[in-house]
């Protein structure tokens, strides 16, 4: 706050470290979609699936979000039916399975200690079977169907959203 005015001063933005000058968004510091967080935030606590679009920069991307454990599930699956050369390609395998078995300990809430309502205000969504698409190409996305693929990103990333997808599944 500014003692000579009594108004609030710039200061950096919790999500990318640029600054907000005086009179931007105020009430929304952290620049996320509220909506779409409570619908991860549901997602993320209930287990449901819902089906979204998401804008990116122009770009789409669409899938179903789903719970942060069970994004790491679906990655480690991925993982062991991959295939790896090289001379250290079972210690890497390993490695990399202990590694997102840790990140997936990490985003699991623990029943009652997490039981905080900010748990409706995630910084990420989790999407399974997402396929991403130009915006003058929607016959055509990538990955091609039925399957997709496991895809991460910051909910303050997003520029906008629909429920549901532009395509049938």
């Amino acid at each position: 706050m500014n003692e000579e005015n009594g108004k609030p001063e710039p200061g950096p933005d919790a999500v990318d470290g640029t600054t907000i000058s005086e009179g931007e968004l105020q009430f929304d510091a952290e620049h996320r979609d509220w909506a779409l967080q409570m619908f991860v935030g549901i997602c993320n606590m209930s287990g449901a699936e819902i089906s979204v679009t998401l804008n990116l920069g122009g770009c789409y991307v669409s899938g179903y979000i789903v719970k942060p454990e069970k994004y790491f599930d679906g990655l480690i699956a991925d993982l062991q039916g991959a295939n790896f050369h090289g001379d250290t390609a079972g210690e890497m395998r390993k490695m990399m399975e202990n590694t997102l078995s840790s990140m997936k300990e990490m985003a699991t809430p623990v029943p009652g200690k997490d039981d905080d309502p900010r748990g409706l205000r995630p910084r990420y969504i989790h999407l399974r079977a997402a396929r991403f698409f130009a915006p003058n190409d929607l016959g055509h996305p990538f990955p091609s169907l039925p399957r997709g693929a496991w895809w991460k990103g910051k909910i303050a990333a997003v520029d906008g959203f629909q429920i549901g997808m532009p395509f049938p599944v």
